[in-house]
């Protein structure tokens, strides 16, 4: 019994820190979403990577936020 013990309470305590480690993650996604340009807020949105896959972040032809509330496009 002592053996499965641990077992029980590691997996107990992974739970708890995934979990809280989820949370913050989404916390912080929600936050930042508005400074996020149009091609990430789109992957995120729909949870689909190819959205990111044509993004050209460095083009110095993208003007990729405005330069007064420094929010994306």
């Amino acid at each position: 019994m002592r053996r499965i013990n641990y077992l029980i309470f590691g997996s107990y305590g992974w739970g708890i820190g995934y979990k809280y480690q989820n949370r913050h993650h989404l916390e912080m996604v929600l936050k930042m979403y508005d400074y996020f340009p149009l091609p990430v807020r789109e992957a995120l949105r729909s949870k689909d990577s190819r959205y990111l896959q044509l993004f050209d972040y460095q083009g110095k032809e993208n003007e990729l936020f405005d330069p007064q509330t420094h929010k994306a496009y």
